[in-house]
């Protein structure tokens, strides 16, 4: 299904690499080109527009890396986003259940959707968790026959009750039955409709409340483009959803789908169906399926490996700029800002090998702050904060427009990380790369 896209984005790059250096105007063509197969992709226009923001806004504000081709830097940049658009990372079911309790997955979307095939090829995956199947569609013609037949062929139980008429008494009676025969993992195949309807909303609802699912799992036609986004928020009014499944991924479908649910509804993709095998059920791995739509996954390789590359170089400066003794405020929101890019400054700490003091109060809205008061003093300033007396603190708090005893407190803090500094280098020279960026030594 991402063939369409794939090829789409091929011409948007070969536009890109011919058009030598990367000005403005290049740019602009180029997402006018990626607007447009998205948009006949299906994706939704709100994300179209988030994405195509968002890559304009870094296309045109990062410094290009020296040992890459500004192309490069630019598919890395759009590689970037869709895997933020995506999801970021990937996320799915446990790998196995608890066996001293029972769990509980509630499948839910339209009729045609996948939700039988796909209840099977659950249960086949999560075959060691001991796991029944309860057909709970007394609608549908031949839905519980379906699962029979299915279940019988995979080894798979399945509970049915064609008596009964009311979805929630087959599922309570299911339910009941598997306790006895001490199955530990109960997946429900609830029934559809052909379309969205109160009556179907209000027994989704119903169910979800009465017996109280661990799992919500909303299963979706990746056929169905944009409605698809509609159909999630609907049942997500009805019972909060924990995550969904993508059928028919290996159709000829434009793809849309896959790259709005997540932004528009929050609700993260756990797996795609790959096939009408039961192993063809595939973790859903944003960054692999944003490699296949660009179709560049060496050039990614190689911008990333080039982005680790210029880090490490510009640790190197920065311990030579400590040995020399010359590592000013310049230095410093340098840092600041290679941390904002990489993410949370309180994840970053824990991964390091310096104790987070008890208590500490790590608050990154306070990078706002110091990078407001640092870019208020004049170049001579930050090159040397002993120039700092009172009448230029004042001004810098001013320009900055905060309290004049945060500068205080800043250039005193700064001053006992040179020192730790110094003793960290005069200890392990090395210390300074594995610790990562030196501001994470700043206490907030």
């Amino acid at each position: 299904m991402l063939d369409i896209l794939r090829d789409k984005f091929e011409d948007v790059f070969r536009f890109i690499k011919g058009t030598g250096k990367i000005r403005q105007e290049n740019i602009e063509q180029a997402l006018k080109k990626i607007k447009m197969a998205f948009l006949e992709a299906d994706v939704n226009y709100r994300v179209v527009r988030h994405f195509i923001d968002e890559v304009k806004k870094k296309a045109l504000g990062e410094s290009v890396l020296k040992s890459v081709s500004p192309s490069q830097q630019f598919i890395k940049i759009v590689y970037d986003e869709m895997v933020k658009l995506l999801g970021t990372q990937t996320v799915s079911l446990p790998e196995t259940f608890p066996v001293n309790k029972q769990t509980i997955i509630m499948l839910v979307g339209l009729n045609g959707s996948g939700k039988t095939t796909t209840a099977i090829k659950l249960a086949r995956k999560y075959n060691k968790s001991n796991p029944v199947v309860i057909a709970a569609d007394p609608y549908r013609p031949a839905a519980v026959d379906q699962l029979l037949i299915m279940g019988k062929k995979y080894s798979i139980p399945v509970f049915y009750d064609k008596k009964e008429t009311f979805p929630l008494r087959i599922i309570q009676k299911g339910i009941k039955d598997s306790k006895e025969k001490k199955y530990n993992l109960i997946i429900i195949d609830t029934a559809g409709r052909m379309e969205m309807n109160k009556e179907l909303m209000n027994e989704i609802k119903e169910i979800a409340q009465k017996i109280k699912p661990d799992y919500r799992i909303f299963v979706a036609d990746a056929l169905t483009g944009q409605n698809l986004i509609n159909v999630a928020k609907e049942f997500q009014l009805s019972t909060p959803l924990n995550g969904a499944i993508l059928t028919k991924f290996d159709s000829d479908a434009r793809g849309g789908a896959a790259l709005s649910l997540k932004y528009l509804t929050k609700t993260d993709i756990f797996y795609i169906g790959t096939g009408e095998k039961l192993n063809d059920l595939d973790k859903f791995s944003p960054s692999g399926i944003a490699k296949r739509i660009l179709g560049m996954a060496d050039v990614i390789s190689f911008v990333e490996q080039a982005q680790e590359m210029a880090q490490d170089k510009e640790l190197s400066k920065l311990e030579e700029k400590i040995k020399k003794k010359n590592f000013d405020f310049n230095d410093f929101l340098s840092q600041l800002r290679m941390i904002n890019k990489t993410g949370s400054f309180r994840k970053m700490l824990e991964t390091l090998p310096v104790k987070i003091p008890a208590g500490a109060n790590i608050d990154e809205k306070k990078f706002k702050h110091i990078e407001a008061i640092i870019l208020s003093m004049t170049p001579a300033e930050r090159e040397n904060e002993d120039l700092l007396d009172l009448s230029r603190k004042l001004r810098i708090a001013k320009g900055a427009g905060r309290p004049v005893g945060e500068v205080t407190q800043l250039m005193k803090q700064f001053k006992n990380m040179k020192k730790m500094l110094k003793k960290v280098l005069k200890n392990d020279i090395n210390s300074i790369t594995q610790m990562g960026h030196l501001s994470s030594l700043f206490k907030m």
